[in-house]
């Protein structure tokens, strides 16, 4: 048989720290990429280009990441909810 402990309160506010954290380098993203684009302004030719693709291969990346810290906060959200659910009509049952 398995046996498990859950602290469905830590999965619950773990999930609103992976939140926060996500929030937090979306805007360091938006920083860094908003002094990219200045860049593109002030550089031409071929170095320029390929600096151009290389930022946004790296913006794409950083859209994976995000949507798998999204993915990760709402997973944690759902087991936490779940766990205290579960815990809350087994209590019921004894009542």
């Amino acid at each position: 048989m398995a046996q498990f402990t859950v602290d469905s309160d830590s999965l619950i506010a773990t999930k609103s720290e992976v939140a926060a954290g996500s929030d937090r380098l979306r805007s360091e993203v938006a920083l860094i990429m908003g002094r990219v684009q200045q860049l593109e302004g002030a550089w031409q030719g071929t170095a320029s280009q390929a600096f151009q693709g290389l930022a946004a291969e790296w913006q794409a990346l950083h859209l994976q990441v995000e949507e798998a810290l999204s993915n990760l906060a709402h997973r944690l959200e759902v087991a936490g909810t779940g766990y205290q659910q579960v815990e809350h009509d087994v209590a019921s049952m004894f009542r």
